[in-house]
């Protein structure tokens, strides 16, 4: 994408230049973490019917907190200050990643590589999320 537009579609959203996720999107991420699985797939872009369809399947895996995983950096809620601070720093291209933090580090792993992400650093959170798309 040429520019940030507001809207963070799907998982493994590409986004060209770190200076768009600014500091409001950063916040707006922040803010949905922890809300219920309903809320977080509405704001990812997903229509209801993909939602409740698939709510049993991974609400059975996950207690509904989510963190953001932006280059091998795992971000649980108010933990964004550190995201934000490494994409200043860091003018690459990036991809994000929602997960929930259960299960393995194989997992966020092999949704990584589908991505044609590098190898994350850090992780502890899964890719059950992946589901969705």
């Amino acid at each position: 994408m040429s520019q940030y537009d507001g809207n963070l579609s799907a998982v493994g959203d590409d986004v060209q230049n770190a200076d768009y996720l600014s500091d409001r999107l950063l916040m707006r991420l922040a803010k949905t973490i922890g809300r219920n699985n309903l809320e977080l797939g509405v704001y990812l872009g997903l229509d209801e019917a993909t939602i409740q369809s698939k709510k049993a399947e991974y609400s059975s895996v996950t207690d509904g907190t989510f963190g953001i995983l932006v280059c091998g950096v795992s971000a649980p809620g108010d933990e964004n200050k550190m995201l934000r601070e490494k994409l200043k720093k860091e003018k690459e291209e990036k991809r994000i990643i929602i997960a929930c933090k259960k299960e393995s580090d194989e997992k966020i792993a092999g949704l990584q590589k589908r991505l044609g992400k590098l190898e994350a650093k850090e992780t502890g959170t899964c890719g059950c999320l992946s589901k969705l798309v």
